[in-house]
């Protein structure tokens, strides 16, 4: 049986040997820590069944211990050999979700807007038509199926679909809801993986208040979701009567000063392997990351060809 082992280093809250990894702990925090909420959402959808949901959950994760570490995760309840049925199966069902889909996805027409900082460096910042993604996301040798939708012409998501072959049809195993939205200053988003396996989500948007949050998620085979297990954020919000800012950083719901913070940030994106999703570069740090990791966002019409591709024998 695969098993899947991570090398952790939890965040103490001082932070003085900068061991800034966010790899996961499934520890539950004492009822009074204050923990930020971060919600996700699992579904189903068939291809021969009816859509099937799993309940909204939302999750915490643990607060800082300064333990290092090597964790082996439980592998995933439907850890499966990857057969060519098995493959063509789950390729049909992606196909028939991006049928369905297929309005959502166009609806979200105001994927960037650009930035002068990625022009000066020389990257530039993708335009509407490459919101889709396939690539295993779970460590189980499936691919998953990334897409970003807009349920109307104000909010942004990114759904992840995973197959599951004991049911006969991919559910949803991460919803991430108004990452982006056409009002304000929108918001800043990028998906990706990190090289112990982890999913890897950055957040930021905001007006009078500023958020700026790096999350790592994990896949948990008995709930069959990906679970947030570690938290990098900052927050500004306004003082005195708005006359002035004041910022707080946290990890894992710990404060920590602003040095540890960018330290983490930093190290964090070092362990980028590839980019997903993303929408406005923030900054020089995520310049480099793009420099250095491929980024496989694709068209809508390019994915449905990938996967089209990967059936076996024309399936």
């Amino acid at each position: 049986m695969k098993k899947r082992v991570v090398a952790a280093t939890v965040i103490a809250s001082a932070l003085v040997m900068s061991s800034c990894s966010l790899f996961g702990v499934r520890e539950e925090p004492a009822e009074d820590s204050s923990i930020p909420e971060y919600s996700e959402t699992g579904s189903g959808t068939g291809v021969e069944t009816s859509a099937s949901t799993t309940p909204t959950t939302t999750q915490t994760f643990s607060t800082a211990m300064e333990t290092e570490f090597v964790m082996e995760l439980p592998p995933p309840s439907t850890q499966h050999e990857v057969t060519d049925d098995i493959r063509n199966a789950a390729c049909g069902n992606y196909l028939s979700v991006l049928d369905l889909s297929a309005s959502d996805i166009s609806a979200y027409n105001w994927m960037t807007v650009g930035n002068t900082l990625a022009q000066e460096y020389g990257f530039i910042a993708p335009d509407n038509s490459i919101p889709c993604a396939f690539t295993d996301v779970t460590g189980d040798g499936l691919e998953e199926l990334i897409i970003m939708t807009a349920v109307n012409d104000m909010m942004a998501g990114v759904e992840v679909y995973s197959y599951d072959p004991s049911e006969g049809y991919s559910r949803i195993i991460l919803s991430l809801q108004g990452v982006d939205v056409q009002a304000g200053n929108g918001g800043t988003y990028m998906f990706g993986t990190l090289d112990n396996g982890s999913f890897f989500v950055y957040l930021s948007s905001g007006n009078d208040e500023w958020y700026d949050d790096y999350s790592v998620f994990d896949y948990n085979g008995e709930t069959g979701l990906m679970e947030q297990v570690g938290r990098l954020s900052m927050h500004e919000y306004p003082v005195n009567e708005g006359a002035d800012t004041m910022r707080e950083y946290t990890v894992n719901g710990e404060l920590i000063s602003e040095d540890d913070f960018n330290s983490c940030r930093i190290m964090l994106l070092g362990h980028l392997t590839q980019i997903l999703q993303y929408n406005v570069v923030a900054d020089a740090q995520m310049i480099d990351a793009f420099n250095r990791v491929p980024c496989i966002a694709v068209p809508y019409e390019n994915v449905r060809e990938i996967i089209q591709n990967s059936i076996v024998n024309g399936g």
